[in-house]
């Protein structure tokens, strides 16, 4: 959150942040920057705190989808660094809800079907595809995996000083140290089966449009809800969010792309036709 909070407030052009579940997407959304998970392995883990194995991607804050794209490309060491966008082609845009539609507050939902419909009205029909089979079974799956490989990595580091995490983080490990072999050999084989899957389904389509947030940053008693986020990760598919308003309490909303794994050229070049089409809210006020 503070690197998201860093570039919101100008001290920083950019920042690098790490999600396993929403830790990227989620403060971006929340802070009014650009945040970009590419697809999982995109960047290098190397020196990352390890959480979940196969699940920890490492991300990045901007303040634009040109800087997030080419900071991205700069840590992952590709030859050809910017994001280009042709401006003569209009991406293929879907958009999806998912079965976590009604856990989005009202605000949420009227931003999201305002960003589709101006989409739509500059670059053409958006489509409502029917959902990959299982992909609600996403979030279940992810927080197997997650459990069970973040108490393998982390209860030997904090055994001699278990207070050095809060009590809730301990709850949850303990959980995850219950967990069989047999349930995350399960998950792991679902997931397969559920990237293969999407893969397939997202082929056709240069992003799929859908909520980052529940809808404006929470209190300081939580880092906030990541459901909305938890599909993407579980997949390493590549996702990105962009400002487009600011709610009532001028605190600002977004819009989150998702592409098939892989697919993050694509991504990039459909969000920044979006980021031209939309309207930039401008920063939160201090």
């Amino acid at each position: 959150m503070g690197s998201a909070a860093a570039v919101a407030a100008g001290v920083v052009p950019a920042a690098i942040g790490s999600q396993t579940n929403g830790s990227v997407i989620r403060p971006a959304a929340f802070c009014g920057v650009v945040g970009y998970k590419p697809t999982l392995g995109r960047i290098s883990l190397d020196g990352v705190f390890e959480f979940a194995h196969t699940l920890d991607h490492a991300g990045v804050f901007a303040r634009s989808v040109r800087s997030a794209g080419l900071f991205a490309a700069i840590l992952a060491g590709d030859s050809e660094r910017a994001p280009r966008a042709d401006q003569a082609r209009v991406p293929r845009l879907a958009a999806l809800r998912t079965s976590e539609w009604d856990h989005a507050t009202d605000v949420m939902r009227e931003r999201f079907q305002a960003d589709v419909d101006a989409l739509a009205a500059d670059g053409g029909p958006v489509e409502w595809p029917t959902p990959p089979a299982g992909l609600d079974d996403a979030p279940r799956i992810l927080q197997t995996v997650m459990l069970y490989e973040g108490a393998r990595a982390l209860l030997p580091k904090i055994s001699r000083r278990p207070e050095v995490v809060s009590a809730f983080a301990r709850e949850q490990l303990a959980v995850g140290q219950r967990m069989s072999d047999a349930a995350y050999q399960e998950a792991i084989r679902d997931r397969d089966r559920l990237i293969a899957a999407f893969a397939d389904w997202a082929a056709p389509y240069d992003a799929i449009l859908t909520p980052p947030v529940i809808g404006e940053a929470p209190s300081a008693e939580t880092t906030g809800d990541p459901r909305f986020c938890s599909r993407w990760s579980l997949l390493g598919a590549p996702a990105i969010t962009i400002p487009t308003a600011l709610g009532p309490h001028r605190l600002p909303l977004g819009l989150q792309l998702v592409a098939a794994p892989g697919d993050d050229h694509r991504l990039l070049a459909a969000a920044m036709w979006a980021e031209e089409r939309l309207p930039a809210p401008g920063a939160p006020p201090l």
